[in-house]
Order: structure tokens, then C-alpha cells, then sequence
């Protein structure tokens, strides 16, 4: 059975970093409250500090369509 994830890649302007990690933690809030959704992650490029990547996984592909 293939797992199903939502992710996404995101190049922040220089000096808005702390702004995007908390306008992030915002929609993550939100979209926790969804059914099916599991624990949302939020890393950072060591070696690009302006790119993150977040995903998060689902029960399936219903539940992330939903």
C-alpha cells in the first residue's frame, strides 16, 4: 500500500524567515485539524538557509483531498 504524502518547497526573501515559519505554523494549525492528516514537518536547507520543504502525511489519498 502506498503511503500518501502533501509536501511542498519554499524559497523565502531574505530577512522574511521568521515571518513565513510563523504564517507556516498558522496554516499548520489549521490543517491539523483535518481528518486524516498526521504531524506536519517543517525543515531547512543547511546549506540554503532561505529554502524550506514541509510535508505531512495522510491516512490516504481521500482524506488529503478532503
Amino acid at each position: 500500500m502506498a503511503e500518501t504524502y502533501t509536501s511542498g518547497v519554499w524559497l523565502v526573501k531574505d530577512g522574511e524567515e521568521d515571518a513565513f515559519v510563523e504564517a507556516w505554523r498558522g496554516f499548520v494549525t489549521w490543517a491539523s485539524e483535518m481528518s486524516g492528516c498526521g504531524t506536519f514537518r517543517l525543515v531547512r536547507n543547511v546549506d540554503q538557509p532561505n529554502m524550506y520543504m514541509s510535508f505531512a502525511p495522510w491516512e490516504g489519498a481521500e482524506a488529503q483531498n478532503a
